[in-house]
């Protein structure tokens, strides 16, 4: 009989320390699940980049082909604003109501129109005025093919679309004038983020007009984008 009432203590025992270990392991169904990091901490810890929609480029050009151009802005366009924290996709509608629809279904949080007119120096013409009369133009003049930013980055666009800029440039003349306007729209508001135009002055035949300015305007684009 002692031994009996010895064993059933064990048992006794066993269950007691087998129910309290039971007890205290969480159980399945209020697991907390693992917090997830805010978007903005996700940003931080290297999100996706910032994603603008390039529409085709409207360009007015006194001589040489309007398809190079169009292929030179959006390929400088696309050299400059490709990084770590940008991303650019070019669209191929070539109407803004439809390049704004385009944008959308993309899931882009910005569009980018670019106008590009190219005229022959006239002394003081038609051009001349419309350029300073242009809400929040820059006019600035690049001798020697020189430009906002580092040797290096005029170089890497020149590469990527140096056919279509070799077409551009190739009509240029000492004097000649090129105006570059760009308007950046937000997805989500009808007001433009961004809008501005700038021109810029050959010092010599063949000069390379395009990049610097398309350079300065990226440099733009990316402070305003990146800052948000």
């Amino acid at each position: 009989m002692r031994i009996t009432l010895r064993a059933l203590s064990g048992v006794c025992l066993l269950f007691f320390v087998s129910e309290k270990a039971a007890y205290s392991q969480p159980q399945a169904g209020n697991a907390q699940p693992a917090a997830n990091p805010a978007p903005a901490e996700a940003g931080r810890a290297g999100g996706a980049p910032v994603e603008i929609c390039l529409a085709p480029a409207s360009v007015q050009m006194a001589a040489g082909k309007s398809d190079d151009a169009v292929q030179a802005v959006r390929e400088t366009f696309v050299t400059f604003l490709t990084g770590p924290n940008l991303k650019v996709t070019p669209l191929t509608s070539r109407l803004a109501s439809q390049a704004r629809e385009e944008a959308r279904q993309g899931h882009c949080r910005y569009v980018l129109f670019v106008t590009l007119t190219y005229k022959k120096k006239t002394g003081g013409g038609l051009f001349t005025r419309a350029a300073s009369d242009a809400a929040g133009s820059a006019v600035w003049h690049i001798p020697g093919g020189g430009s906002a930013g580092s040797a290096a980055a005029r170089s890497a666009a020149t590469s990527v679309a140096s056919t279509a800029l070799r077409g551009v440039s190739s009509n240029v003349k000492a004097k000649d004038v090129m105006m570059l306007e760009y308007r950046l729209e937000a997805a989500d508001r009808t007001a433009p983020v961004l809008a501005k135009s700038e021109k810029s002055k050959a010092s010599s035949d063949g000069e390379d007009l395009l990049t610097p300015l398309v350079e300065h305007a990226a440099g733009a684009i990316a402070n305003t984008v990146t800052h948000k």
